[in-house]
């Protein structure tokens, strides 16, 4: 079973403060935990997982894991010269 939380009244996250959007990632994750019964999240935002992942992983019950940094090392893993272009928000290329 997979649980969607798609948080449209906030978004987007990228031009927000980091200390806001950290305090929405951890709602957000401990509703999936408490509300769905949640065993696994995967952040799949980018600038929140950029700013509140490792509080995530400290603070939650269950598995947390990013898209950033796996993303990252694949990408890394096919280049010919180890370099990568990125796109991203303010909040997640500051990270």
């Amino acid at each position: 079973n997979l649980v969607y939380i798609g948080d449209t009244g906030r978004y987007p996250y990228g031009n927000k403060p980091a200390d806001d959007v950290r305090g929405y990632a951890k709602e957000l994750a401990w509703s999936l935990v408490r509300e769905y019964g949640a065993k696994m999240i995967v952040v799949a935002c980018n600038t929140a997982a950029s700013v509140a992942l490792g509080e995530l992983v400290d603070e939650l019950p269950v598995p947390v894991i990013g898209v950033i940094d796996p993303g990252a090392r694949a990408l890394v893993r096919v280049t010919r010269n180890n370099k990568v272009g990125v796109i991203g928000t303010v909040g997640t290329i500051a990270s």
